[in-house]
């Protein structure tokens, strides 16, 4: 009996196998025969699943394009105005490493000569730009945005600005650094809200501590800096929630790249999966609010997912204008094969630690979601 293929997650892979590529070599350095060795298939092989190397591209581009797309709306929640626009920046600059920029900026270059590609990058404009332009007419309304420039000028000085910092991380990462490409954003963004001009960056200190020595460095910098301009800042609820932020999209940057893109879905769609392998069979809002995601994200995840036929969708028995989702048999298949790469990968980060500390990092952090979770001035997602 013939091997059933799964055409789209093939094609996924080989825009993440192809993406990857372009952003080592280049692209004229990524040929088809590349390809389809990074992949283990054949010579050839890939004119099944794409007419062209442009195809291919274009796949790789997109599919970073919907990766960043997907993290806005993840940390979005209810955001929006100037808060809104910060997070989107803030995921669109490369701000831990510069392999989105190492794709993207490749691919402006061949759009340049190449009318197809050009147009993709003139519809993902239009995407950003209707988005950073719902945050400014949402910031007007509720008085954060005070810039004088018409909100179509500003839409395009945000797109030129992020572009730049695109370019200049790829580029020259060690001149421009990802402390450096963050202030770099928020002093624009921030700068927004004051009427003139942008507000101005705070002076480096004379002697500033290494912040380019890594994630802890960086910590420790943020740490001492922040206390020394205001020492009224509890340090250890600082480190807190600064740590464990950090440490949560290390982790979950990794999987992602490592586990979750090469199996063909986004850390949202395994989050989304993984709850309906847990719960069983659930209403889209209910399975918003197990998996910590909007109702649009679950929405939207859940029409992909069954167009790939990991996820059924079927009207609520309660409620005809509710969907419930169920994960299929193939769904079930893979995810649990996909976990169990995931699980190694998890063991991996839990090796960093001895047992004992270990033990003591699981205790404390259940200590503290339980008690997050009794507490009604926190705000949860319902």
């Amino acid at each position: 009996m013939p091997k059933r293929v799964d055409h789209e997650l093939r094609r996924a892979e080989i825009a993440d196998a192809t993406g990857r590529l372009i952003a080592e070599r280049g692209i004229d350095a990524t040929t088809m025969r590349e390809i389809s060795a990074a992949l283990g298939m054949a010579n050839g092989s890939l004119k099944h699943y794409f007419p062209g190397k442009n195809a291919i591209v274009r796949s790789a581009f997109t599919s970073v394009f919907d990766a960043t797309n997907a993290r806005v709306r993840d940390r979005l929640g209810g955001a929006t105005g100037l808060p809104g626009l910060r997070i989107f920046c803030l995921e669109v600059v490369p701000l831990d490493d510069e392999l989105d920029a190492r794709v993207v900026i490749p691919f402006w270059q061949r759009a340049l000569t190449d009318a197809d590609l050009a147009s993709v990058f003139v519809d993902a404009m239009a995407v950003w730009r209707e988005q950073i332009r719902g945050f400014l007419r949402a910031g007007r309304a509720d008085g954060t945005v005070t810039a004088p420039e018409a909100d179509d000028v500003v839409a395009e000085q945000v797109l030129a600005m992020l572009s730049g910092v695109q370019v200049l991380a790829a580029l020259g990462p060690d001149a421009t650094p990802p402390a450096v490409r963050r202030r770099m954003v928020l002093s624009f963004v921030d700068g927004l809200g004051v009427p003139g001009r942008p507000a101005a960056v705070p002076a480096v200190d004379a002697a500033p501590r290494d912040v380019d020595g890594g994630f802890l460095a960086f910590a420790e910098t943020a740490l001492d800096v922040t206390t020394r301009r205001l020492p009224e800042t509890d340090r250890a609820a600082m480190a807190m929630v600064l740590l464990l932020h950090r440490v949560a999209n290390s982790v979950v940057y990794d999987l992602e790249s490592t586990v979750h893109r090469p199996a063909g879905w986004s850390w949202s769609a395994f989050r989304l999966l993984f709850t309906l392998w847990v719960s069983g069979p659930q209403e889209a809002g209910r399975a918003a609010l197990l998996a910590g995601m909007s109702r649009a994200a679950v929405s939207s995840l859940a029409k992909t997912l069954g167009a790939s036929g990991l996820v059924d969708r079927a009207p609520a028995a309660r409620d005809r204008r509710g969907v419930v989702l169920t994960l299929t048999e193939e769904g079930t298949r893979r995810l649990e094969a996909t976990f169990r790469v995931h699980n190694r990968r998890e063991a991996d980060w839990a090796g960093l630690l001895t047992a004992d500390e270990l033990a003591t990092l699981d205790t404390v952090l259940g200590t503290l979601a339980r008690a997050a979770q009794a507490q009604d001035w926190i705000n949860h997602r319902h």
